[in-house]
This record gives structure tokens, C-alpha cells and sequence, in this order.
């Protein structure tokens, strides 16, 4: 019950820390909501809206990207932390809009649809980048056109789950305890130790790993549901 200032300020506290998800990762319960949430108390204020923040995110995100294809070591460090603040504010979008009660169909669509292509040109960008940077008779090229396609698959495998009118409990659990953004602060450590290479190694394997696995895991909900 709110009976004064106080209790009135500790009811706000309690309320946004109510608004995490169940399926942040450990880097946006201890790093990206904490940092967004100041940003967060002021936007809440202002007629900015959820869609609106999510779009922000997507170009901050995007212009990570480009920084990664010049192959310069300055720009990559730049990419790696302008894509750690595309995360922040992808964690502000959300907040705002359930504190607001402005959750739509169409804003989870446009979050969902900015972080895939946010990943796409990031494995695009580090790829042209690493090519500039490296031997350019080498094979960054076309290791980037096989890691571009694991990011689409991987991106049908979650349309799968949201536009599946089923229960996919493996498939579901297993996007949710993985599809996130921790990437970005092993990226930007990586970044800095000039070691972009070694990540976007790990990228292609992960990648691919997560749509062949999800097929996998859809194969057997399928099987045991009977659907």
C-alpha cells in the first residue's frame, strides 16, 4: 500500500523490477537492463514510443555492423561497443513498453525482425572486414555466406515456434535459453584482444549448430505430440 513519498518511491522500484522476462540472459539481468533501465525512467516520460525505440536499437545496431566491414582494429572495438548499446537498448523497448501497457503484436514483430537483421549484417560486416583484413584470396568470403545462411535458418526455426499453433516445449525452451545477446560482450572482449576472427569462427559454428539442432528438437516434438 502506498502511504507516503517513500513507500511510493520502493512501489515504483518493485514495479520495474518486475518488468525483466524469464528468458533474459545472464547479461541482460546483470548488464543491459540494469544500464537501460535509467534511460528507461526518463523515456517513459516523454511521447518516444516502444516501436520507436526498437527501430533505434536496430540502426545502432546496423551501424555496428558497418564498422566491422572497413577491417580496421580501431573500428571493430567501435562496432563491438555500438552493438553492446544496440543490446541496452533493445532490453529499453521492452521495458517502456510493459510498463506503459503498449505491447503490441506489431512491436514484438518489429523487435524480433530487428534483432535477426542485426545479426545477418553483423556476420556480413565482420566477414568483409576480416577479408579486407586478412588475405583477400582467403576464405572469409564465402565463410560469411555460410554463417549468413545460419542466421536465416535460424531465423525460420523461431518463426517456427511463434507461428506454430502447437506445443513445441523442447524446441520453445530451448530457443528461449539461447536466443539472446550475450555474444555481443564476448565479441567486444575479443574485439579489443584484435581476436574478431576467433568469435566469428565460433559464429559459424553456433549458428548453423542452432537451426540444425532446433530442426532436430521440432522433429521430436512432432513425434511425441503426434502433430
Amino acid at each position: 500500500v502506498v502511504k507516503d513519498g517513500l513507500t511510493a518511491i520502493q512501489a515504483e522500484d518493485i514495479l520495474w523490477d518486475s518488468m525483466g522476462l524469464e528468458t533474459d540472459s545472464f547479461v541482460d539481468q546483470n548488464f543491459n537492463r540494469p544500464i537501460g533501465r535509467f534511460a528507461s525512467k526518463i523515456l517513459i516520460h516523454t511521447p518516444i514510443s516502444p516501436n520507436t525505440i526498437s527501430v533505434v536499437g536496430t540502426s545502432i545496431g546496423i551501424l555496428a555492423a558497418w564498422c566491422f566491414t572497413h577491417g580496421e582494429a580501431p573500428l571493430m572495438v567501435l562496432g563491438a561497443l555500438l552493438l553492446q548499446t544496440s543490446a541496452i537498448v533493445d532490453c529499453i523497448d521492452g521495458d517502456i513498453a510493459r510498463i506503459l501497457h503498449k505491447e503490441t503484436h506489431t512491436g514484438k514483430w518489429l523487435d524480433l525482425g530487428g534483432d535477426q537483421l542485426v545479426h545477418l549484417c553483423l556476420i556480413v560486416g565482420m566477414a568483409m572486414g576480416l577479408h579486407r583484413l586478412n588475405d583477400p584470396s582467403g576464405p572469409y568470403l564465402w565463410l560469411g555466406l555460410v554463417a549468413a545462411l545460419g542466421v536465416v535458418l535460424s531465423f525460420l526455426t523461431i518463426l517456427r515456434t511463434k507461428q506454430s499453433k502447437d506445443p513445441l516445449p523442447r524446441l520453445n525452451s530451448f530457443i528461449a535459453r539461447n536466443g539472446n545477446r550475450d555474444f555481443s560482450a564476448l565479441l567486444l572482449m575479443l574485439a579489443i584482444a584484435e581476436r574478431v576472427h576467433w568469435f566469428f569462427g565460433v559464429a559459424i559454428i553456433a549458428v548453423n549448430g542452432f537451426w540444425i539442432y532446433g530442426a532436430w528438437l521440432y522433429r521430436i516434438d512432432v513425434m511425441e505430440e503426434g502433430i
